[in-house]
């Protein structure tokens, strides 16, 4: 049963777009049920939402995740495009393979979402590998095909002592940084020095320079029925998938959204829907670690 409350949000017009659909009829009694309603402009890329709310809403919150301590991490618009800026520029800086990909075997955090998004600012395609190939076994087998298959440019985890004997074992010669741990991996960077470097005009140059059939996210199918495959995002693909949520979700055009979410970046639901419907309206993610803790770790939200 739909309560009265319920019923007038669904049938406010305001809310979400009226149920219409074409019919459109095929040979063999097949059909194809379409939106009657054309697709708005969209963004060109991915970058461009970050730089629109930086400076609209710059102190409004975007990222946040709990700490060592216990406490929030908290960054606002203005202060993610400031980091996305300095990471963007050492990216550069390292001279990178032009065409391979930052690759992340970590889980979801605040330094994955900001190396994610400088890598696509300046039209560097980025791969979430899922953890459990580094985290849950000892086998390296699948991780070192999957890095081979890849070819990265740069490798990034969150901690050396947990993910890095599974790169260690891929001997991939490549740019290595860790946010924990870094001194303890041989030739591995830190990365709070990525966040260090100052943003020069470079970067903005490299993010003008990006089109929308560019690649933006790699991602890797379940591999169930072999290796996985590499499945290409284009920022088009992105962008127009939020624009079409928008249409529909009229809703958002006045509320942002505030999310709290564990699903893992290196699925399309969490890192393409979820991150990126935060992202395009301005709302704020609340990063959670996806495993059960003890106590009522809401109540602080």
């Amino acid at each position: 049963m739909v309560s009265e409350t319920a019923r007038g949000f669904f049938d406010d017009p305001a809310m979400l777009a009226p149920p219409r659909a074409v019919r459109l009829h095929f040979d063999g009694g097949a059909f194809v049920l379409r939106s009657p309603e054309p697709l708005k402009p969209y963004a060109r890329c991915i970058g461009e939402w970050l730089e629109r709310w930086a400076q609209a809403t710059p102190d409004a919150p975007f990222l946040a995740e709990r700490d060592a301590s216990g406490g929030w991490r908290r960054l606002s618009y203005a202060q993610a495009r400031k980091a996305v800026g300095s990471i963007a520029q050492s990216l550069i800086g390292l001279h990178l393979p032009p065409g391979r990909p930052v690759v992340v075997l970590s889980d979801n955090s605040v330094d994955h979402a900001l190396l994610m998004l400088a890598s696509m600012h300046v039209g560097r395609p980025v791969c979430t590998v899922s953890s459990a190939y580094c985290r849950l076994t000892k086998d390296y087998t699948k991780i070192q095909g999957i890095l081979n298959t890849l070819g990265p440019a740069l490798v990034y985890a969150s901690d050396a002592a947990v993910y890095g004997p599974a790169i260690a074992s891929a001997a991939l010669g490549v740019v290595t940084v860790f946010s924990q741990g870094a001194e303890g991996f041989p030739g591995a960077l830190s990365f709070d020095s990525l966040m260090r470097t100052a943003e020069s005009p470079a970067v903005m140059a490299a993010f003008e320079a990006i089109q929308p059939d560019d690649h933006a996210k790699y991602l890797l199918t379940s591999g169930s029925t072999g290796h996985p495959k590499v499945v290409i995002n284009t920022h088009r693909m992105l962008c127009a998938n939020q624009q079409m949520i928008a249409q529909a979700w009229r809703f958002l055009e006045r509320e942002k959204p505030v999310v709290l979410d564990w699903l893992p970046w290196s699925h399309t639901f969490g890192g393409n829907h979820n991150f990126n419907l935060v992202l395009r309206n301005g709302g704020a993610l609340f990063i959670d670690e996806g495993r059960p803790a003890p106590g009522p770790w809401w109540r602080s939200l």
